[in-house]
């Protein structure tokens, strides 16, 4: 039984970080409605390595743009495997008005697009095979009555 709770709860994990992704993307354009142009000035770059050792670098594009007379220097939250934008290029910028600096790179994926929905269905099936598959001893690891 506790193994299969384990199941349950990486499944719910995944299902949640999904959801969590979609919901902030939902907030970001119902609150962002304003609109102003960026510039693209650099790049941060982050380094991944997974556990069989192959490597990955996302790009998350560092902007600035001016609202009311104020700049905002910010960094996209979305990293991307490639440099969408030229540095120096223009982008447009969707901005909440009450907190300018709340802000979303107008075409941009908000919610991490298919990889929400990838989390929530993998969860989904963790949690559901987790609580109904079986194993020879018993039950995913749980041993059998003799």
């Amino acid at each position: 039984m506790k193994i299969k709770l384990i199941w349950l709860a990486i499944g719910l994990l995944f299902v949640g970080v999904g959801v969590f992704l979609i919901m902030r993307g939902n907030t970001l354009e119902k609150n962002c409605t304003a609109s102003t142009e960026a510039t693209v000035y650099d790049y941060r770059e982050s380094f991944d390595t997974d556990s069989d050792g192959a490597s990955s670098t996302y790009y998350y594009a560092k902007i600035k743009y001016s609202v009311d007379g104020k700049t905002y220097d910010k960094e996209n939250s979305t990293g991307l495997t490639h440099k969408k934008y030229k540095e120096g290029s223009k982008v447009t910028v969707m901005y909440n008005p009450k907190k300018p600096d709340e802000f979303y790179i107008k075409g941009e994926s908000l919610s991490n697009g298919l990889m929400a929905y990838i989390l929530i269905g993998l969860g989904a099936l963790v949690a559901i095979v987790g609580l109904f598959a079986k194993s020879p001893t018993g039950g995913l690891g749980e041993p059998t009555a003799a």
